[in-house]
């Protein structure tokens, strides 16, 4: 693992009896069945045998844009300021997980990291205890590379390999519909949720009527699908806006705030309009990374995400932000 282990080791638990880990030669071994997790780098693989076909399937999909460097650089974040890329996805993203208003030492999750994008961006916030898992060993390999203090776990959504109530936060940006069984992840989010903590969710949903989406599906369905399948999307994992909320209910999660989003404007931005052309010009140009994000993209945002909000509020979105607490003991009593 790395300098932090000794830190780290507490938080994490055997994924077949649940028991506790202790470090080894380039291993971690559960002190109950003794079974043996090898550390590769900085990365503890709780994956082994029991990763899916479909999950192999999405892990090889992600390492290919991962040697392609299609993910998002972590050399190239530190320069873009608290913003941690041209998207305005990303953007939203990132205000989300800082409108979690979290305290200092706040034990941070992120399910399906990548490159450990938004724990970085959130750790430029406030002091967090990071912990990162995927499905990709190269983006863990990149993420650990840029946040060496982080804990870093390959292993899924669906089986956690981190100790009950253990988690002060944990957020999943557009990994949800990676999962076959997402009731199952949602559960295992409430799991290991300190009572009190928070989990923020957010992918696209079956219901996506009037969006830019559903529009681009009836006017191009061979290059959307596509592009569903580029990036390991399968409709067979969707759900509704509906059934998202009722798996966290049964989860034990209040859900205090679910939002449309991928409306329109800013879905075409985002992938219609070569935004990365953007990022070049900057780049080339050496133009100062802070004038995109303090004047370019507020001013973008204000003909797209504001009004998408808008549209959004009369239940228009091909996806949605989830934000949940799990109740304190009391509070279930």
């Amino acid at each position: 693992m790395n300098s932090n282990s000794d830190a780290f080791i507490p938080f994490l638990r055997c994924i077949d009896c649940g028991g506790g880990l202790r470090e080894d030669i380039a291993a971690l071994v559960c002190q109950a069945c003794r079974r043996s997790y090898a550390t590769v780098g900085a990365v503890v693989d709780f994956t082994a045998t029991e990763l899916g076909a479909r999950a192999r399937e999405q892990a090889a999909i992600y390492d290919a844009k991962e040697e392609r460097d299609e993910l998002l650089n972590p050399r190239v974040t530190p320069l873009l300021g608290r913003w941690p890329d041209l998207l305005l996805t990303y953007r939203e993203h990132s205000r989300q997980t800082r409108a979690l208003r979290l305290q200092n030492g706040a034990a941070v999750l992120d399910l399906g990291c990548s490159t450990g994008l938004f724990l970085r961006s959130l750790s430029t916030l406030v002091s967090i205890v990071p912990f990162g898992i995927d499905v990709s060993l190269g983006s863990l390999a990149r993420a650990a590379r840029a946040m060496p203090n982080g804990c870093w776990l390959l292993g899924q959504a669906d089986n956690i390999p981190v100790v009950d109530e253990s988690m002060d936060a944990v957020f999943a940006f557009d990994v949800l519909e990676h999962v076959p069984d997402m009731a199952r992840a949602i559960g295992e989010v409430a799991r290991v949720l300190r009572p009190g903590g928070k989990a923020l969710f957010h992918l696209p949903v079956l219901d996506l009527q009037g969006s830019f989406d559903d529009v681009h599906s009836r006017i191009r369905p061979d290059r959307h699908r596509a592009e569903m399948l580029g990036a390991g999307h399968f409709l067979k994992n969707f759900r509704t806006r509906a059934d998202v909320l009722t798996y966290c209910e049964q989860a034990g999660l209040a859900v205090s705030r679910a939002r449309r989003f991928n409306v329109m404007f800013q879905n075409i931005f985002d992938y219609r309009l070569k935004h990365r052309f953007l990022g070049r010009m900057f780049n080339a140009g050496r133009i100062p990374w802070s004038w995109y994000h303090n004047v370019v993209a507020p001013a973008i945002e204000l003909v797209t995400v504001l009004p998408d909000r808008l549209i959004g509020a009369a239940g228009v979105g091909a996806s949605v932000y989830v934000s949940t607490v799990k109740a304190t003991t009391q509070q279930r009593n």
